[in-house]
């Protein structure tokens, strides 16, 4: 369990990184890089909660591995973007402090 909760940990700190600043600016090549390891490493939680029995955790991660996905990016409208990756970032947070003994 400690595995996926880092993963989900991971993944909400590159979420908030990219909406509230100019850290990971999506006009350069490492971009690419972060989106692939915040695909991964939600892929890696969503594994795992579906393995201790998390539906809601595994469905969550599972859907924003596949909004934030490198190879079909979803279209995101500038003015939402920081929104989503708020809202994101804030329920793999939420899953983490759930769970962390």
């Amino acid at each position: 369990m400690r595995v996926t909760l880092i993963a989900a940990g991971i993944a909400a700190v590159i979420l908030l990184l990219r909406a509230f600043t100019e850290v990971i600016p999506a006009a350069q090549p490492m971009a690419t890089m972060v989106s692939w390891a915040l695909t991964a490493s939600l892929a890696v939680a969503s594994v795992g909660f579906a393995k201790e029995g998390f539906a809601g955790w595994c469905g969550l991660c599972a859907a924003f591995a596949v909004l934030f996905n490198p190879l079909l990016p979803a279209e995101i409208p500038a003015n939402w973007r920081v929104l989503i990756e708020t809202c994101s970032g804030a329920v793999c947070a939420a899953s983490v402090i759930r769970h962390w003994k």
